[in-house]
């Protein structure tokens, strides 16, 4: 639960650990219905804000399947090789209106937990509770 002004969220345990690399070896991105303002402080804070293509908040974009649509019309790949990593419900669904795969990482840093049972209904290509298997994912799958 959050009370008061937040500036930023403290990072879920491995983020730190594999983005910077994950974000090199590949076209990565940022789409969130969050604040500009809390999406840099809390990338600030973690050391990742160097790393990423794009990082569109909700100031940019009327949905987020437009700002999606956007990025993937910006990078030479087809979208069945583009993942959506997320972690709701309507990540798994956006990931099919857009024609490419869902990691969703589910685990106590999620905005779903601990609501599993509606994550697996929606069927995401993959879920994971460690963000940590992202790269070994990459490796299998593209």
């Amino acid at each position: 639960m959050i009370k008061g002004l937040l500036v930023s969220a403290p990072l879920c345990h491995g983020v730190k650990e594999i983005l910077p690399d994950l974000c090199r070896n590949h076209n990565a991105s940022i789409v969130t219905n969050s604040p500009r303002g809390f999406v840099q402080a809390t990338l600030k804070e973690g050391e990742l804000l160097g790393f990423w293509n794009k990082i569109l908040t909700l100031e940019d974009f009327k949905s987020k399947y437009d700002a999606c649509s956007f990025i993937l019309g910006q990078v030479e790949s087809s979208q069945w090789k583009a993942f959506l990593i997320g972690d709701t419900v309507s990540d798994v669904h956006l990931s099919k209106r857009l024609g490419c795969r869902s990691i969703i990482v589910f685990n106590q840093c999620s905005w779903s937990w601990p609501n599993k049972d509606s994550i697996l209904e929606a069927r995401p290509y993959r879920l994971i509770e460690d963000i940590r298997r992202l790269p070994d994912i990459f490796k299998e799958e593209l």
